[in-house]
């Protein structure tokens, strides 16, 4: 595919929104067509031609683009009607997605991560058994495999990469999902994202945590803030890989996290004096926000908590409360200087 036309499928794009009472701009279908060769906008279309020149109109494509439309537009389009919509009359409907060419009845592409370099070596031995030796692009994490070729100082942005055939393996890292390497990590994720959906590769990450029950958020939110938050790279992250080496698909790959408990409470109000309850319910009953300060005179461990927690049930009918928990940091300086590698 080349520039013109993607700017023809643009066209398309925004004459079918139209039929929808959906008006957009010239521009507008230009950042929105940009999802068929897996980018974000018309600026980086044209920063990578190579993007666009390996793309094609299929339905994994389409389905980019699906997806964007919902995300921006509250249109509801599938990757065949897509398909078939924006394909010339006399041009016949492609065939289903071709099975990727390394390992063909492996897993599915995409990204999956681990924290165990074991687990990256068994994941090796088990491409090397099925594919009879096919090449493996890799970082140090996996430079040490027969068949590894390092992926080199351009990495995973290699344009080289868009011709190895699909379903290849790539192994990435060690990653540091720390503070000071957030942004280096961040941009090989949604590298291995991008590689993953526009050239069906299967990208394994090693990854090093100091908060491993935060290791699947925390690779999603680094993947879309990195593509944007009307981007679909976050499609791309597919699973973990096992201590044996396999490709675990895992859906969803950010579990939800369980809504906040809303409890009503009914404890004593003995710590207050009938005076203060209600001077506070008669305040209450003017306003709903604000600041409710309370203390104490009697200093102890956690003084004030009598006060508090006999205000809990005075405010039951402005809506849900929420405790914050005071910093466990040692010393101001800290507070101060987060940064600090003290």
């Amino acid at each position: 595919m080349d520039m013109p036309q993607l700017k023809l499928l643009a066209a398309r794009v925004r004459g079918l929104l139209d039929q929808h009472d959906v008006a957009v701009g010239h521009n507008q279908s230009l950042d929105l067509i940009a999802a068929l060769p897996g980018l974000r906008n018309w600026p980086e279309v044209m920063a990578f031609p190579d993007r666009v020149a390996s793309c094609e109109l299929t339905s994994n494509t389409a389905g980019r683009l699906a997806h964007r439309l919902r995300r921006k537009h509250q249109v509801d389009f599938s990757a065949v009607d897509l398909v078939g919509a924006l394909q010339p009359p006399q041009v016949v409907r492609e065939a289903p997605e071709p099975m990727p060419q390394v390992w063909p009845t492996g897993p599915a592409p995409g990204v999956y991560v681990t924290t165990s370099q074991d687990a990256i070596n068994a994941l090796l031995q088990q491409y090397e058994d099925a594919t009879d030796g096919e090449l493996v692009y890799a970082e140090a994490a996996g430079s040490k495999a027969e068949s590894a070729i390092d992926l080199g100082d351009y990495g995973l942005s290699s344009n080289g990469l868009a011709r190895v055939p699909s379903g290849t393996l790539i192994i990435v890292g060690p990653l540091a999902l720390t503070q000071e390497n957030w942004s280096d990590a961040a941009s090989k994720l949604g590298w291995a994202c991008l590689r993953a959906l526009s050239d069906g590769h299967r990208v394994a990450v090693l990854l090093d945590t100091p908060q491993p029950d935060m290791l699947f958020k925390d690779v999603d939110v680094a993947v879309r803030n990195e593509d944007g938050p009307d981007g679909d790279w976050h499609e791309a992250l597919a699973g973990i890989v096992s201590e044996d080496g396999d490709l675990v698909p895992r859906v969803p790959f950010v579990q939800a996290h369980r809504g906040p408990v809303v409890s009503t409470a009914h404890g004593p109000t003995t710590a207050l004096s009938p005076k203060v309850i209600d001077l506070l319910k008669a305040r209450l009953m003017e306003r709903s926000t604000g600041f409710l300060l309370l203390s104490s005179y009697v200093w102890k461990e956690h003084w004030g908590m009598e006060p508090i927690a006999a205000a809990l049930p005075l405010t039951e009918s402005v809506g849900p409360v929420a405790r914050i928990k005071s910093r466990d940091r040692g010393t101001p300086a800290k507070e101060w200087m987060p940064n600090s590698t003290n």
